[in-house]
């Protein structure tokens, strides 16, 4: 395989995902059940992890875990050593890495729901493409099912609300920004049943305090006191951000644009949906997830604000918590006909980000 990438290689990537876009799409109309459309769905599912050629993490990877598999010291946490040590071809470790995050994804999807076929239809069509981005996706999986199995309807079962601490925990040594999703899962987890009084309140305090002491506040500081995780974590994302020469100019920003918008969507629409009271009649999960997608939204646009330090790549990296969340929130929204016509939009502009996307770095791949 060539070291870069090729407009054959990306071009598949683009078709591959216009045919998984139409079987979605199929699927969410006729809600018949189909299970060769599923089957399928989830096949193409795996064969799009495993060959995320429109993604330059992709090919970085290679490098990164030959590396790794002759014992050279490299930006992977523990896990991803074993993995490469074990493992020699690039195609078995995506298998386990990628292929695992996409089976417990699965298994939380059947969990939730005893027919998942439309959280599934609904993340491939929306968020699916960032999913076969970068490592830290298997952190979002294992963090949202140790969520999920915390949250379990039956309370009885004690060992579940163990097995998903204990997922919580194992999450913490599959990526450097996993502590930020853990810290957005116990957030979602407490407030999910507060009223819009209470809303309100957390909102007014947390712009009250960044407006009484924003400036005084030292992220570089807080960053020494995890040194090590936090510095490595912003140092790599900005060097993803710089390997990713292929967004340039107005392309980028539009990719950015869409991105962004398609998750403070989602959680205007989860917000209003507790102003209006309308949150009580969602079910159990669907709260929990639109509750997460809201305060992810909410708490990584801080970094936005930089207080004289370079954060803008960590607010990037943050937000991809919320796309999980949002898409199973989106689905459910979908079902239940709140909002129709704001969250039809919402998937919307979610589709045509991940379609512009991917058209895009292929435009690039023909002109670079």
């Amino acid at each position: 395989m060539e070291s870069g990438q090729t407009p054959l290689y990306v071009f598949s990537n683009v078709i591959l995902y216009l045919f998984m876009l139409v079987l979605a799409y199929k699927g969410v109309k006729s809600r018949d059940g189909d299970k060769f459309r599923y089957m399928l769905s989830v096949f193409l599912m795996f064969l799009f992890c495993e060959y995320a050629f429109w993604g330059g993490d992709y090919y970085h990877y290679i490098d990164e875990f030959k590396e790794a598999r002759l014992g050279a010291r490299v930006n992977l946490e523990p896990f991803y050593y074993w993995v490469a040590q074990t493992f020699e071809s690039y195609d078995e470790i995506r298998l386990v890495i990628w292929g695992g995050g996409l089976i417990l994804l699965l298994l939380l999807f059947r969990i939730i729901d005893k027919k998942p076929e439309n959280y599934v239809y609904t993340y491939i069509s929306t968020y699916f493409i960032w999913f076969t981005y970068a490592r830290a996706s298997l952190a979002m999986c294992v963090i949202l099912l140790g969520l999920v199995l915390i949250a379990h309807e039956n309370k009885k079962m004690l060992f579940l609300q163990i097995a998903g601490i204990a997922l919580l925990i194992a999450s913490l040594s599959l990526h450097k920004s996993a502590t930020y999703g853990v810290a957005m899962a116990a957030m979602a987890f407490v407030t999910y049943r507060f009223g819009k009084w209470v809303y309100l309140l957390l909102i007014m305090g947390m712009v009250a305090v960044l407006y009484l002491y924003g400036d005084s506040v030292d992220i570089a500081s807080i960053a020494q006191e995890h040194e090590e995780r936090m510095q490595s974590t912003v140092s790599v994302a900005r060097m993803y951000l710089e390997e990713e020469e292929r967004f340039l100019g107005m392309g980028e920003l539009v990719e950015k644009v869409l991105f962004h918008l398609s998750i403070y969507m989602v959680a205007i629409l989860y917000i209003m949906s507790v102003f209006e009271n309308k949150a009580k009649t969602f079910s159990k999960y669907t709260r929990i997830f639109g509750c997460y997608a809201f305060w992810t939204a909410l708490t990584s646009s801080v970094f936005l604000l930089d207080f004289d330090y370079n954060t803008l790549e960590m607010y990037e990296r943050f937000s991809m918590y919320a796309l999980i969340p949002a898409s199973s929130f989106l689905s459910k929204i979908y079902e239940s006909g709140y909002k129709r016509r704001f969250t039809t939009t919402t998937i919307i502009v979610a589709v045509l980000c991940s379609l512009y996307t991917l058209i895009y770095v292929y435009y690039c791949t023909l002109v670079k």
